[in-house]
């Protein structure tokens, strides 16, 4: 049941705590970048969500399989492509993704 999984009072501590910029936060290491997104849940309630469920996951895989994991897929790309990592990038492998884009053939 969304943030926490116990009732009302449980969820709204734990969104308080999720709130709550740390520096060891591997998505982003700008506080008012970590604290816009909350910004738009208080604007659009609807919007919030929890983690990703199994069936997700699952979904996104088999999408990257398919695609982004399939180096004849990417050779095919002939649309331009931008792909931009941050310098001090801690989720992504900046050389695995530069490798990927580099399978793109040049337009």
């Amino acid at each position: 049941m969304g943030w926490g999984g116990g009732g009302p009072r449980s969820q709204s501590r734990a969104l308080e705590k999720a709130r709550q910029f740390h520096e060891d936060n591997v998505l982003t290491s700008w506080p008012p970048g970590y604290a816009v997104q909350y910004l738009w849940m208080d604007d659009m309630p609807g919007i919030r969500r929890t983690g990703p469920t199994v069936g997700w996951v699952c979904a996104a895989y088999k999408s990257c399989v398919m695609t982004t994991m399939n180096a004849g897929w990417m050779a095919k790309l002939r649309i331009p492509v931008l792909a931009l990592t941050a310098a001090d990038e801690r989720v992504v492998d900046r050389d695995a993704s530069g490798s990927d884009v580099g399978g793109i053939t040049p337009m």
